[in-house]
């Protein structure tokens, strides 16, 4: 498995309850990326004949393989609807580009069921599936694709990893805030997205000159920040803040005050946010508020499960090149 992505959504649990779709959309698109990797990098036959009365073969399937079919049968429709401007990870798109080479596209919602005598033609159809998969991800062009995607998000982690622990080498304790910043509902509705993007930056440009210059909280010691979108929510941002912990302590205040600035002086009151740090002590592996250098499970929650949420998304879902950067983060102290 790439890596525990799972325990990564987990610290999304308290986002706003429009968003629940998107969260369990992007989860099952991580499950399916992992079955498909697991489908083209293994060897078993996944669709097989087992005898049935008289002599005659039902069609049958593994446990892959009927996972397979559940999500062929579910389509691609709702991701691409929820994630219109995203390319989707590439083993998820390898799926059905294999699959729309089929001419009986109902196949997938009876091939479990169908009578005896059509078993042989199913299963030469759907093992020829899984063929064709194995040998188009064998190809050094599929491969290359991949390790575009693992890449980045490998870099990307790797150097935000590098500028939290440069941070806490320089101070003893930190305040880490974590803080959702969004639009209100049907906000964007009607509107042409690339324009909309333009005015999305402009407002983060406008937040970062002002954290930067201390408003709404002076002392801003870094940041890391993460644009994404999706069909409910719109264009909306996952930042991460880091200020002194010798001069404050109420984290949940200061994102409080971040968030309001946002909702209220960049975007005009058209804006929304989210106090992560309000229900940090609901989280299973907390990694915001107040952190001590000599805080391990912290810290290490703080990179491999806070932060990483941040840089890794991109390897399900990538912003196409033409929306520019999508991941933010300050200069190394």
């Amino acid at each position: 498995m790439y890596f525990d992505e799972f325990d990564l959504l987990d610290l999304c649990a308290e986002t706003e309850v429009d968003n629940a779709y998107e969260r369990e959309l992007l989860e099952e698109l991580i499950a399916v990326t992992e079955l498909v990797k697991g489908a083209v990098d293994g060897s078993e036959l996944l669709f097989f004949a087992k005898p049935f009365r008289r002599g005659e073969l039902v069609f049958r399937a593994t446990s892959t393989g009927r996972r397979l079919l559940e999500v062929l049968q579910a389509g691609l429709e709702r991701f691409a609807e929820c994630f219109p401007m995203c390319h989707l990870n590439p083993y998820v798109e390898l799926l059905f580009r294999c699959a729309g080479r089929i001419e009986q596209p109902m196949l997938f919602h009876y091939v479990m069921t169908a009578l005896p005598h059509e078993t042989q033609q199913h299963l030469e159809i759907m093992n020829g599936l899984v063929v064709d998969m194995r040998q188009e991800a064998a190809q050094p062009a599929f491969k290359a694709i991949i390790r575009r995607f693992a890449k980045a998000a490998r870099e990307r982690t790797t150097s935000l990893g590098r500028y939290i622990d440069a941070h806490f080498a320089k101070r003893s304790r930190l305040v880490v805030l974590r803080v959702d910043l969004s639009y209100e509902m049907d906000f964007f509705r009607g509107r042409d997205l690339q324009e909309s993007l333009k005015g999305v930056k402009q407002d983060w440009a406008k937040l970062r000159q002002d954290l930067a210059q201390g408003v709404p909280i002076p002392g801003l010691l870094g940041y890391a920040c993460k644009l994404e979108y999706a069909h409910r929510s719109g264009f909306h941002f996952h930042l991460l803040v880091f200020y002194s912990g010798a001069k404050y302590c109420r984290d949940s205040l200061l994102a409080r005050r971040i968030g309001e600035h946002w909702r209220g002086v960049v975007t005009d009151g058209q804006g929304r946010y989210f106090n992560c740090n309000a229900k940090k002590h609901r989280y299973k592996y907390p990694g915001i508020g107040v952190v001590n250098r000599s805080d391990v499970e912290l810290i290490h929650n703080l990179k491999l499960h806070v932060a990483e949420y941040l840089t890794k998304v991109d390897y399900w879902l990538r912003m196409p090149v033409v929306c520019g950067r999508s991941f933010f983060r300050g200069v190394m102290p």
